[in-house]
């Protein structure tokens, strides 16, 4: 049995989210080598903005700025609930899962509905040992939601004495990333810089992102 939480927030000027999530595996092992799992996460989300972080050039005859202030306080509480399947082994991994597979909205306007479409993903991945102390895993991922072209992901991280990586990944044509991280039996901390390489310049941005991990 397997059992795990994720705590996020993010912020963006005027834009607020919050999420809490449980997950739950359960490992099955199929042969010597190979083990089977299926997966569950229960979570909740709450989506805001701010108004008065807001600044246009003529609120009263901003239509859109209008619509906002029509629409309530632009908050917004979603429960979740997605699955998930993974068949591995030391040296190999292979999953499928769903995102917002079930997405109650517990109050709310429509202000985000864009962030509650139905995604699924598979992703793959090896890692290939070149001696007792370096280690090469590469992997990609696929995803896939209605009305959206497929997206994916590819990334490689170079492990020494399953201690300290150092690796890249490049997401279809919007970004690109450079991991590093630090890893022991019960604590990771890990690090990426984003760059987004999309159409719209004026609204790139270069990301720092930390990830820090307990394992109980």
């Amino acid at each position: 049995h397997g059992l795990g939480g994720i705590i996020t927030n993010r912020r963006v000027d005027a834009y607020n989210s919050f999420g809490a999530f449980l997950n739950y595996a359960y490992h099955l092992p199929i042969s010597r080598k190979i083990n089977f799992s299926l997966g569950t996460r229960m979570g909740y989300t709450n989506q805001r903005i701010d108004f008065t972080n807001l600044v246009v050039r003529d609120d009263v005859n901003d239509l859109f700025y209008q619509s906002l202030l029509m629409a309530g306080q632009g908050s917004q509480n979603t429960m979740l609930v997605d699955f998930g399947a993974v068949i591995y082994s030391k040296r190999f991994f292979l999953g499928f899962s769903s995102d917002n597979l079930v997405a109650e909205k517990m109050n709310g306007d429509q202000l985000f509905n864009l962030n509650t479409g139905l995604r699924y993903k598979a992703q793959v991945g090896a890692i290939i040992p070149f001696n007792p102390l370096w280690e090469l895993s590469p992997g990609i991922q696929l995803v896939h939601k209605e009305g959206y072209e497929m997206m994916w992901a590819a990334n490689a991280r170079l492990r020494y004495k399953n201690l300290v990586y150092l690796g890249t990944s490049y997401a279809s044509d919007s970004k690109a990333s450079v991991l590093l991280g630090l890893s022991t039996y019960k604590l990771s901390i890990n690090y990426s810089y984003d760059i987004y390489l999309g159409g719209l310049n004026d609204f790139n941005v270069n990301t720092h992102e930390i990830v820090l991990g307990l394992s109980l």
